[in-house]
């Protein structure tokens, strides 16, 4: 046994010896042949890591000198940068202020736009003889009416629902993905949880929710809302299971 034991360590260290000079045949061959190409492709791959924020600046009406980045970028890599460290982080923290204040003056004029064109839709939108509204500026649609409970704040209800914006674009569905959303109906933003209220199992409703009781001003970057829009939302309500809650 002492013996066979030791013939599979031999064995082992045979492979592993095996495929460290494989590696190492390799690690030469990829040296000799291909590293043009790798130093290349890592250039690319860390032109990719920051593209996006390149992009982003551009957008904001930030263009960059490319010759001026191209040096700077060689400099940091061969260690002689022509400017101080105490300077690089300086002006960095200004470019950074600059993009901020951009930023703020897209969503600004964007939001006044979308808000001016929610304003237009939902007072077209009321004068509908399907469509009603709740107090709170909330607007539906009955597509089926169903009799029966409705949840409360603290109740777990299981839905269908697609939401998209006033121009039709798609934001996300269930039904895309076959998949119903399980969840506590405080859970929901504010529209969305007055018009689930709304229904009793079984029922399909259509929502226009203003801003106000959707994602504000501030929209949300994640799922391409834009600030002050109006949303578009179908729900078919499947489930209520009711939960006792204790204050």
């Amino acid at each position: 046994m002492h013996n066979l034991k030791r013939r599979y360590l031999y064995l082992a260290l045979l492979s592993t010896s095996s495929l460290a000079d494989n590696a190492s045949d390799m690690n030469s061959q990829l040296a000799q042949v291909l590293d043009p190409q790798l130093s290349y492709a890592q250039g690319v791959h860390v032109a990719q890591l920051i593209e996006d924020k390149i992009q982003w600046q551009r957008d904001l009406g930030i263009t960059i000198n490319k010759e001026e980045f191209i040096q700077g970028f060689s400099d940091q890599i061969l260690a002689k940068t022509a400017l101080s460290r105490a300077k690089i982080t300086e002006l960095n923290r200004q470019l950074y202020h600059l993009m901020q204040v951009r930023n703020l003056e897209k969503n600004a004029n964007v939001g006044l736009a979308n808000f001016d064109a929610g304003q237009v839709f939902l007072a077209k939108n009321k004068q509908k003889n399907t469509v009603q509204q709740t107090s709170s500026g909330l607007q539906f649609e009955v597509i089926k009416k169903t009799q029966g409970a409705k949840p409360q704040a603290h109740d777990v209800v299981t839905l269908h629902y697609s939401a998209q914006h006033l121009d039709g674009r798609h934001i996300s569905s269930s039904f895309d993905t076959q998949k119903p959303l399980t969840i506590a109906v405080n859970q929901l933003f504010n529209g969305f949880e007055e018009g689930v209220k709304l229904m009793s199992a079984g029922s399909s409703y259509q929502f226009y929710i203003p801003s106000k009781l959707a994602y504000g001003i501030a929209g949300d970057v994640n799922l391409h809302i834009g600030p002050n829009e109006v949303l578009i939302y179908k729900v078919d309500l499947i489930n209520i299971k009711p939960q006792h809650h204790h204050d």
